[in-house]
């Protein structure tokens, strides 16, 4: 069986996960799999994402990124 690592979760997603693995009398990786798992059975579509922003000028740069960023809390 492979692996998997869960680095940085934020604390709410911990402490659910915490609790409902207590609940279930499941160590907090058997909790995971266990949602990880009922997730796929029970997705009735495929995930979809936008596609990418085609820019005319091709890709922003960081400095383009700032740029506007600070333009924007003025």
């Amino acid at each position: 069986m492979s692996a998997i690592l869960i680095k940085n979760a934020p604390e709410r997603v911990h402490d659910w996960l915490r609790r409902t693995a207590t609940e279930s009398r499941r160590s907090m990786a058997q909790q995971a799999i266990y949602c990880f798992e009922w997730c796929m059975e029970n997705m009735t579509e495929k995930a979809t994402f936008p596609e990418p922003i085609r820019l005319p000028g091709g890709r922003v740069t960081l400095a383009e990124i700032d740029s506007a960023k600070k333009a924007g809390r003025k």
